[in-house]
């Protein structure tokens, strides 16, 4: 288990890793990657690694903890920022899946690896269902969300667990 700033710079670390490689292997292949699992702008490149940040400590603010007051108070400049900008709805639906966690205990339903994926997948669905067809917009915040999440479940050893040794 790790206190939330190592889940934090896990996360952006985990995130900026990916981000590193997947830009190396782009570089060098000569023909570009179909999949856009980065961001392609500096501000979506921005609000990435933000996902990747509060992602990672997504998991924990469940409890009261400096993950959840920090969490919080990102969240919530991030609802009047919707909001100044007249996306009232978004505002609502980012407010009502922050408070999401509160509703089980810790190391409940938000520390398990199903959670892992359909949380990052929101940031993929929604432009789809928004659009109403296919479209791939919203992977790259999938993708930083992923990592950052996963990295926290793995700091936790809650990822890829053996079995207790027998002995004898």
């Amino acid at each position: 288990m790790s206190l939330y700033r190592g889940h934090a710079i896990a996360g952006v670390a985990a995130y900026a890793a990916f981000s590193l490689g997947y830009l190396a292997f782009s570089a060098f292949k000569p023909v570009r990657l179909p999949i856009p699992l980065l961001p392609s702008d500096l501000k979506s490149a921005l609000i990435c690694a933000i996902l990747a940040f509060l992602s990672s400590i997504f998991p924990d603010v469940d409890t009261k903890s400096k993950a959840q007051m920090l969490f919080y108070r990102i969240v919530a400049l991030f609802i009047l920022a919707l909001i100044a900008s007249g996306s009232f709805k978004t505002a609502a639906l980012v407010g009502l899946f922050a408070m999401t966690p509160l509703l089980g205990g810790h190391r409940g339903w938000t520390h398990s690896p199903m959670a892992a994926l359909a949380i990052p997948s929101l940031f993929t669905l929604i432009p789809i269902l928004k659009e109403g067809k296919p479209t791939l917009e919203g992977l790259p915040f999938s993708t930083a969300s992923f990592i950052g999440y996963i990295s926290h479940l793995w700091l936790d050893g809650l990822l890829f667990r053996r079995g207790k040794r027998k002995r004898g």
